[in-house]
């Protein structure tokens, strides 16, 4: 069975070298036909013996999300929202700013903090990340939600937007009625 793997890194401007390197690794080491690796790389250095992009355009991201086996992903808000909304549960390794591939370590109290209540995994070092990744390899289904789940999350997308085209169709057209004459109230 062949493991399609994406792993993106996002779109911040600070290298993220490191998880490019631990995921190579990884991939160095598996059966030549065992895993399909694609690489959203951004300003991070260029895999040797992957397939990768410095960026992909938000639908490209879309697709390869929801069509990966496995996600491995920064620890950005967006990213692991649109994993869980896909119906993928993403392995996350947070930016860190000691390491340079940050501002500061929001991504790192963010994903420890959301993976305590969104149940997706997270890595710190290589060898978690290497663990998690055999873990998917043999069985892609621990990484992927409940068909129930997704069509929840597909039914309160939909009413959110019903709601926010509600009220944007609203907020538009106010002004509208302020032109209109009043009618006269009703004496006793």
């Amino acid at each position: 069975m062949s493991t399609n793997l994406l792993v993106t890194v996002g779109t911040d401007h600070h290298p993220f070298d490191r998880l490019i390197r631990w995921v190579e690794g990884w991939a160095e080491q598996q059966p030549a036909a065992g895993v399909d690796v694609f690489m959203q790389i951004g300003t991070s250095r260029a895999p040797e013996a992957t397939k990768f992009t410095e960026y992909l355009d938000f639908d490209d991201l879309m697709d390869r999300i929801a069509e990966s086996s496995v996600v491995v992903c920064h620890g950005g808000p967006s990213t692991i929202s649109h994993c869980l909304r896909l119906g993928v549960v993403p392995i996350v390794v947070p930016r860190e700013h000691g390491r340079g591939e940050h501002v500061d370590d929001h991504q790192v109290a963010f994903s420890t903090k959301m993976a305590e209540h969104q149940g997706f995994a997270t890595a710190r070092t290589e060898a978690e990340v290497h663990r998690l990744l055999d873990d998917a390899a043999a069985n892609p289904d621990l990484f992927r939600l409940a068909a129930q789940q997704t069509e929840l999350d597909a039914s309160v997308d939909r009413f959110s937007k019903l709601i926010d085209d509600v009220l944007d169709h609203r907020s538009r057209h106010r002004g509208w009625r302020r032109r209109l004459p009043r009618r006269p109230t009703p004496r006793p």
